[in-house]
């Protein structure tokens, strides 16, 4: 009776290139989740994944663990898309975060982009709000890229 909404979900594997490997293999702990999370690749697919949507007219929420990927991954949207995506992390004001959820239902951003602070309590009413991107590293938790689709998927 369309009470749950359907889901679509896709994994893009994106390889460490030779040169990315032996970055990542020179570091240590956060560092290297960091490098697997940034390599070019895995960005030019988030990218490339936004511009598909968008050309549907499509707006979504993007997530990635870390504030290092989440900066650095909405620097490079703001740049090669010209756009204006804003970032929720938890330090962002709760005033802020209202008046960006407003934004975003309002159809006036592009997308958001969270840190982990994105995971609770934050529905979207936007039915434009058609797609979910999890920048993540290798055994991110299938539970969690979960609980992030199920913002997207509470439009009326």
């Amino acid at each position: 009776d369309a009470y749950i909404a359907k889901l679509r979900f896709m994994q893009v594997a994106c390889e460490l290139t030779p040169r990315w490997r032996s970055v990542w293999e020179s570091c240590v702990s956060q560092d290297r989740l960091n490098v697997q999370m940034l390599t070019p690749s895995k960005i030019e697919a988030m990218v490339n994944i936004v511009r598909a949507h968008q050309a549907h007219g499509e707006i979504g929420l993007i997530f990635a663990d870390g504030l290092v990927v989440v900066h650095h991954a909405v620097d490079v949207l703001r740049k090669e898309l010209r756009q204006d995506w804003r970032v929720v992390v938890g330090e962002t004001p709760a005033t802020e975060r209202e008046a960006l959820f407003k934004m975003l239902d309002d159809g006036k951003l592009p997308g958001l982009f969270f840190s982990r602070v994105g995971e609770a309590a934050n529905d979207f009413r936007n039915p434009k709000v058609r797609y979910v991107i999890t920048v993540s590293s290798a055994g991110s938790s299938e539970t969690q890229f979960a609980q992030r689709a199920g913002r997207a998927s509470r439009t009326e």
